[in-house]
């Protein structure tokens, strides 16, 4: 979690799974944006797991923005998904080769 004094700011989530670390939930408030808070979570969670094969995450296939933070940290489309809803794409991060 990210806090600017007692207020939160921001928050992300990561947990360890056979195939790597799933990152979920990349949340930054309101006027809080292109600030750096988003980038300092994921510097922090990419750094608390020791030595994963990679980072998976999804997001929509239309957020510009996250699609181009996560492409800036090296993540990449590895798959698709159809909903009712919407088309989520899957990155990923490999760590170890």
């Amino acid at each position: 979690m990210a806090f600017s004094g007692r207020e939160l700011v921001g928050s992300v989530r990561g947990w360890q799974t056979e195939s790597g670390v799933e990152v979920g939930r990349l949340c930054v408030a309101s006027g809080w944006t292109r600030r750096g808070v988003a980038s300092a979570l994921m510097d922090a969670l990419e750094s608390s797991f020791s030595r994963p094969q990679r980072f998976i995450l999804f997001t929509g296939h239309d957020a510009v923005a996250p699609r181009a933070l996560y492409e800036k940290r090296g993540y990449r489309l590895f798959a698709t998904e159809e909903t009712a809803a919407t088309t989520l794409v899957w990155l990923e991060k490999r760590c170890v080769e």
